[in-house]
């Protein structure tokens, strides 16, 4: 099953995907005024890591703002293009990008595997103490294994994120849009429903639904 996409290329971004996201980048610097950033948290995809590049380059060259990548917010099977040195790659899962073989059975693609793998995302947010936190992934993965819900392009969602006995939850808090290709989501981990300070951002790197089976 997703033969086709097992061998999927790693593209880059068009000039047109470069201009959203500049755009995006301008609405992130209003969006995101008065709020520290405390770390971006990036796809190994390389259309994700440009995106955060053009869209964030003001959070991590201006304010310092350190950029992961991880392989709990990608999509495909491509090796690790490490061509993009401010990025940190020391802590990308060395199973992955294998999606056959049992060690990763994380990443497999199938309708179990992605909801897994979507859970163990979210609670890799949630155990996090770093504050505010901007993820950049994928649309299809972000749907189909995290929020359960379409995005539309550049969509920016608040959220608050809560465990309960069956894992955590995302729950919807705020929204608000604009017209450009990427999708830009903001968590808010609480517990017990008591405030917390712990922010996740999540930013849509390409529209990819084809990729995952409906939930």
């Amino acid at each position: 099953m997703f033969e086709e996409h097992k061998t999927t290329h790693d593209p880059g971004l068009t000039s047109e995907g470069i201009t959203q996201c500049l755009e995006l980048r301008e609405h992130l610097k209003i969006y995101l005024n008065r709020r520290n950033v405390n770390r971006i948290i990036v796809s190994p995809m390389r259309r994700a890591m440009e995106t955060a590049l053009h869209a964030m380059d003001w959070l991590i060259k201006d304010e310092g703002v350190p950029i992961e990548a991880s392989a709990l917010w990608q999509v495909e099977e491509i090796k690790v293009d490490k061509s993009f040195h401010c990025i940190d790659f020391s802590k990308i899962d060395p199973t992955w990008p294998d999606k056959t073989s049992p060690e990763p059975e994380l990443y497999h693609y199938s309708r179990q595997s992605i909801l897994q793998w979507g859970q163990k995302a979210v609670e890799d947010l949630y155990d996090r103490d770093e504050g505010l936190l901007i993820v950049v992934s994928h649309n299809g993965f972000l749907r189909t294994g995290v929020i359960g819900r379409w995005t539309a392009n550049a969509d920016y969602r608040l959220y608050s994120l809560e465990r309960d006995e069956s894992g955590v939850r995302c729950k919807l808090i705020e929204e608000e849009g604009m017209e450009a290709a990427w999708s830009f989501v903001v968590w808010q981990p609480a517990l017990s429903g008591q405030e917390s300070d712990h922010q996740l951002g999540m930013v849509r790197a390409s529209s990819l639904d084809i990729l995952f089976p409906h939930v």
